[in-house]
């Protein structure tokens, strides 16, 4: 009659060890989860940085065409002092912009790309803590057994 409780504490020690592995491998999934997001959220803003950064582009070179346009039809020419200082002064002010904007979606990037290595890092630990702490209880589950049973022979 002895066996049947050493049985049943052995199955409830390798259902500890299972049900220990399988909520780290949970924690790891749900991190590896956040890890893909952040990687897609981080390729969106590399996307948009670089969207933006043609769209600022753009609008200069229509900004300096309207001002050429306008100064043409005043009978005054493109290559003249002041046209040149309002083009430059234009090209400056606008390349600070983009220089902004698009730094700061680059570094909403690089913050995304930090997240997904702390998540990927982090699932890696929660499996590894689950693993030891299972092993770690059912070292001391076992050994309990063996003084619960050890002096009938098992």
């Amino acid at each position: 009659m002895q066996a049947l409780p050493m049985v049943a504490s052995l199955a409830s020690t390798g259902m500890g060890i299972f049900g220990g592995l399988m909520e780290g491998q949970g924690q790891q999934a749900a991190y590896a989860h956040r890890a893909a997001q952040a990687e897609r959220q981080r390729q969106a803003a590399l996307v948009q940085a670089d969207q933006t950064s043609s769209s600022l582009q753009n609008e200069l070179a229509e900004t300096l065409g309207n001002i050429n346009a306008i100064r043409a039809s005043s009978g005054v020419m493109h290559e003249s002092p002041t046209g040149l200082a309002i083009d430059a002064r234009e090209s400056k002010e606008s390349d600070r912009q983009r220089r902004i904007k698009v730094g700061n979606i680059k570094s909403q990037a690089q913050q995304l790309w930090e997240d997904q290595k702390y998540y990927a890092y982090a699932g890696d630990q929660a499996m590894r803590s689950s693993m030891f702490g299972t092993f770690g209880r059912a070292l001391s589950s076992l050994s309990g057994l063996g003084g619960r049973f050890g002096s009938t022979g098992y």
